[in-house]
């Protein structure tokens, strides 16, 4: 039983992907988030960082962006791992329809990460990453 408990920890241990792999992994899943129209996407954390010049986003203002499931790119996945947190630099590109009306959006922004512990196969520590901020550098420069 002990020895079964031992090899099965070191395989969840030995099989856990780097950190870059695991911020990686959170970028894609919160751009999934997005275009399903799950709480938690970036486009939804993009649309705060934008209102706050604005007042602040509403309850309404963020149902409506879960509800329109906004197209998000973001082509950079250079990861910055020198700071406090972890963070990508990169262009931003969202496609959302209001209400019949088709917008672009396009920024330059920062995204950042923060590490979280969870659990596999009930009692194994593993790390997980979450996008936690994105923040808007201003506009993107056309050449």
């Amino acid at each position: 039983m002990v020895v079964g408990l031992v090899v099965t920890y070191l395989a969840v241990f030995l099989s856990q992907p780097t950190d870059e792999q695991l911020i990686l992994q959170a970028l894609d899943e919160s751009i999934a988030r997005s275009k399903e129209g799950r709480p938690g996407g970036i486009a939804e954390l993009y649309w705060v960082e934008l209102t706050q010049l604005d007042g602040g986003a509403t309850p309404t203002d963020i149902q409506n962006i879960r509800l329109a499931k906004p197209e998000v790119t973001v082509p950079a996945r250079g990861i910055d791992m020198s700071g406090a947190t972890p963070t990508i630099t990169s262009p931003f590109f969202m496609k959302i329809s209001f209400f019949g009306t088709s917008m672009d959006m396009s920024a330059n922004v920062k995204i950042v990460f923060s590490p979280e512990r969870s659990t596999q196969l009930l009692i194994f520590p593993v790390k997980r990453w979450r996008v936690t901020d994105v923040q808007y550098l201003g506009e993107l420069a056309l050449e």
